[in-house]
């Protein structure tokens, strides 16, 4: 099942995310959507880690994605945290996952009961379902992607994936 690849990106410092994201698209080809950055003050859980303020990016790339390599995408992108750590500390966290017609699947490492373990320390999550042109949260739902913002993002996200599907 081909699908749409979804990055969000939590960082501190612009120039820090600039360089991973090159990493990533020399990997997995070009960006064709990216959001505003927004400060990320949703949890606390990575100001001991990251320090503070912290922002968030989402995008989407022009190249799709057969589903089943996400686990290889998270795996690659868990590589280019610690490339950009210091003394253990990430200075750019990387989520990736995929919008497919009926939903956003994150990944992650920790696990949860609704994650689907998929191998190698990763895990896979249906964090938003889209469906009827919005987003349907489910209990678990992070609050950033709750956001009018990220539903936005999504919603033309799918649409771009629609127009690449049908060709």
């Amino acid at each position: 099942m081909m699908v749409k690849l979804f990055l969000a990106a939590i960082y501190r410092e612009e120039e820090i995310l600039k360089e991973a994201l090159k990493e990533f698209k020399d990997r997995y080809g070009n960006i064709d959507l990216e959001s505003e950055a927004f400060e990320f003050s949703f949890t606390d859980y990575y100001f001991r880690e990251m320090g503070k303020p912290l922002f968030k990016k989402l995008f989407t790339f022009e190249n799709l994605i057969d589903a089943s390599e996400i686990k290889r995408v998270k795996k690659f992108a868990m590589e280019i945290e610690e490339k950009f750590s210091e003394n253990g500390r990430r200075k750019v966290n990387l989520d990736p996952g995929y919008i497919s017609l009926d939903n956003l699947v994150l990944t992650t490492r920790k696990n949860r009961y609704q994650r689907i373990y998929l191998g190698d320390g990763v895990f896979a999550e249906v964090t938003l379902i889209l469906r009827r042109n919005r987003c349907e949260h489910l209990h678990w739902t992070y609050a950033d992607y709750r956001t009018d913002l990220a539903c936005k993002f999504l919603l033309k996200a799918r649409s771009i994936l629609k127009e690449q599907l049908k060709s």
